[in-house]
């Protein structure tokens, strides 16, 4: 019974030992997959901790480079030094560790050394383009003069600076906004990143030329994680700051806006519509007009590590989709603070060639970002440099951990003595795009340099006009429209909006050439004839199962009876959209922005229509239906034309100022033509129809819009329409074309489109 137990007991301890054997490769592939999973989320202090567990159990070159990298994250370069030696000790290592461990050995000032590595990891990887950009620029970039003598930098006076880390500084009020350490995390300290205490917003203000020690900014923004750093719009009106949200998944940075009233209190945060608990956004800029919004993120299909990234203000429709910032600003590494000067990009990056750790840079618009040049020293060191910003022509504010600081991270001020690189934005571009001799509105067009590169992207305003700044004088330049709009006209205009140059134009692309502003003042106006008399506002509805459970901002796209594109609009918050100027064609084919299956509405003469699909997909509407009767017209262009019987058409540009029923000139210019089509077609008889917008009372506006009417009337009678052929009806402000009814806010522009002149034709009748 003994030896049985003994042989029980022997064998169970064999199988434990070599139960250990097969557990411990299991025990180190888990504390390697936590360091992984840590430096994908930059906890980086954690993949430490977790790599040092793996590489004592189980050393290896691997290992040991990614415990390097972590050091070198966590900005411990002595120890990533180490790491990487002992990766190099290794047969099989990576050889991906050569450029990383130079790297290292930049911060730590060995620059010789550190281009061994950079030379062997070229040997093994020929193919990688950023260490050829290294070893061509290594030599010119660490002369003894380098980049010196283009800046001046001094201490910040005052309280701001402390053991503690400070960055970011940006111009607010009297003093400065800028993010520091600030309250602890109490909760998950043992686990906290990289920092001791959570990042806050701060505001120091400035006394008598010194800035006092900083106090928490706003509770609106200050939160309970990490907040900063700001960005505030060049009007002073609207605060732009970045917070953490955490998931049980991952921790994230995302974009708030909020608006600085009067009396200098936030308003509530609202959220950046590209927010996502995938990837952070983090440093928000603003370009100087505030029609563009640069940022940093991690998001998928990024050239590595962070990069930058923009947004463009669509007017009416609030930020476009992000794109990464073109030229080769964006690398491997983490490109971070961005900052727009004068059509200089600056920012912060550890992905080019720099004196090490974070250094900051800059490349011109105009270059369209292609030429990114080192601001070098004393701007620069082999610690982290970054967060630059211009706050006068000449001065500003940045960030660094240099020796000799005060704390972690200080704030320095730079005077600017001579500019790295010289901006040329001596040309820009004015022009109108048209179709079918009508202003294309809200058409966006995108700008492409000679090697094919997107520059730019505008949309046009209500009357076809665009402008794109800031271009090189004399480089050639191609202009498409987003949307396929072959038989589109492009022309340039004068400082008067006269249109001047016609643009050569094929296959949907129109290409020219920068030329200085003092010719096309000297180029005469181009003579162009009137937009057809007869212009068609149609309105309509879109929705699922309810009126309104679309929401705004869908495009909706308007085709010929030909299948081409002959408009693009966006639908308003209930779902209802309106072309104002459309021509007249038999049957109109409409597509809605990311929507397969919804009910579709045509308002018509008071009515709702329904329209279905045809094969292709498009909601048909069929202006005239079938082949039966209808007028047969002689236009203004002699040409014959269809109408429907009772057809009502705008008459363009009839658009009064408010509160009056005077005419003017382009109203005078527009009735004329009405003469004209009646003297070709004496048959016809016309109602004019006057609208108002929503502004007075309604019994007001009615009679406003029967005097407008009147005005019409009377002027038509005067020019030699009989009066029997002419009637006149005000329907006030009972038939508007937007959303701008009684207690609606609106834009004068939104107000002008309701107070308008229709005209109903009746006439012989004639079949088709």
């Amino acid at each position: 019974m003994y030896k049985t137990n003994q042989k029980i007991l022997i064998s169970i301890k064999k199988l434990l030992i070599a139960s250990s054997i097969v557990f411990l490769p299991f025990v180190l592939f888990a504390q390697e997959k936590k360091g992984d999973k840590a430096l994908q989320e930059k906890r980086y202090v954690d993949a430490v901790k977790y790599y040092k567990k793996a590489v004592k159990k189980h050393p290896n070159g691997n290992l040991y480079q990614k415990l390097g990298k972590a050091y070198l994250y966590s900005k411990n370069y002595n120890k990533a030094e180490d790491s990487y030696k002992e990766a190099m000790n290794y047969e099989g290592s990576n050889d991906s560790a050569y450029f990383e461990f130079a790297k290292a050995l930049m911060v730590l000032n060995h620059k010789t050394e550190a281009k061994k590595y950079f030379e062997k990891y070229a040997q093994k990887y020929p193919q990688d383009n950023q260490v050829k950009v290294y070893l061509e620029a290594y030599n010119n970039f660490f002369t003894e003069t380098g980049a010196k003598g283009h800046y001046k930098v001094e201490e910040l006076n005052g309280a701001v600076n402390t053991s503690k880390s400070e960055f970011g500084a940006v111009p607010y009020k009297d003093g400065l906004l800028y993010v520091t350490e600030g309250k602890n995390d109490w909760v998950n300290d043992e686990i906290n990143r990289n920092v001791s205490a959570y990042f806050d917003v701060y505001y120091s203000a400035k006394k008598s030329g010194v800035f006092t020690k900083g106090e928490p900014f706003s509770p609106k923004i200050n939160g309970e994680w990490n907040e900063g750093t700001v960005a505030i719009t060049s009007d002073g009106k609207t605060l732009y700051f970045t917070t953490t949200r955490r998931s049980l998944r991952k921790e994230t940075m995302w974009l708030f806006s909020c608006e600085i009233k009067e009396n200098g209190k936030l308003g509530k945060p609202q959220p950046f519509e590209y927010n996502s608990r995938e990837y952070s956004i983090l440093h928000p800029a603003l370009s100087e007009d505030g029609r563009s919004l640069y940022f940093a993120s991690d998001k998928k299909g990024g050239r590595g590590g962070f990069d930058l990234y923009y947004c463009k203000y669509k007017r009416n429709y609030g930020w476009g989709a992000p794109q990464p910032v073109h030229g080769n600003v964006n690398t491997g590494g983490n490109e971070v603070f961005p900052h727009i000067n004068k059509g200089r990009l600056f920012f912060a990056s550890d992905g080019h060639l720099g004196l090490g750790g974070l250094d900051i840079y800059t490349a011109l618009e105009s270059e369209y970002f292609k030429n990114v040049k080192n601001l070098g020293t004393p701007m620069n060191t082999n610690k982290d440099d970054f967060a630059i910003y211009y706050s006068a022509e000449k001065n500003g504010f940045f960030s660094s951990d240099r020796e000799g600081g005060k704390g972690k991270d200080d704030i320095y001020r730079f005077t600017e003595l001579k500019p790295i690189v010289k901006v040329d934005t001596s040309a820009s571009i004015s022009g109108i795009f048209e179709f079918r001799k009508i202003g294309h509105a809200n058409t966006e067009l995108i700008l492409y340099d000679e090697d094919g590169n997107e520059i730019d992207r505008v949309f046009t305003n209500k009357d076809g006009r665009f402008q794109f700044r800031k271009l090189k004088s004399g480089a050639n330049y191609t202009i498409k429209p987003a949307e396929d709009l072959d038989e589109g006209e492009l022309f340039i205009t004068n400082s008067k909006g006269e249109k001047v140059l016609l643009v050569d134009g094929k296959k949907g692309k129109f290409i020219f050439k920068t030329i200085e502003s003092s010719y096309t003042e000297e180029l005469l106006p181009i003579e162009d004839d009137d937009p057809s008399f007869l212009i068609m506002p149609v309105k309509g509805m879109v929705f699922k199962k309810i009126e309104g459970d679309i929401g705004g901002r869908k495009e909706v796209r308007v085709y010929d009876q030909d299948g081409k594109l002959i408009g693009r609009t966006y639908t308003e918050k209930d779902g209802t959209f309106v072309f104002k100027t459309l021509t007249p064609q038999n049957s109109y084919h409409f597509e809605i922005e990311g929507e397969d299956d919804v009910t579709f509405l045509i308002f018509k003469n008071g009515e709702r229509e329904k329209i279905e699909k045809d094969e292709e997909g498009r909601y048909v509407f069929s202006r005239l239906k079938g082949q039966g009767e209808g007028l047969l017209l002689v236009n203004e262009d002699n040409q014959l034309i269809r109408v429907g019987q009772k057809e009502r058409f705008a008459v363009n540009n009839i658009l009064y100022d408010y509160n009056s029923a005077t005419l003017n000139m382009d109203a005078k210019i527009e009735l004329n033509k009405l003469f004209m089509m009646y003297r070709k077609n004496k048959h016809l008889k016309f109602t004019i129809e006057s609208h108002t917008d929503s502004r007075g009372s309604d019994k007001y506006n009615l009679k406003l819009s029967e005097k407008r009417a009147k005005k019409v009337i009377d002027y038509l009678v005067k020019k030699g329409i009989p009066k029997d052929h002419l009637k006149g009806i005000g329907y006030g402000e009972t038939r508007l074309l937007n959303k701008c009814k009684n207690g609606v806010e609106c834009t004068e522009e939104e107000h002008a489109v309701n107070r308008r002149t229709e005209v109903i034709i009746e006439g012989k009748m004639t079949k088709f």
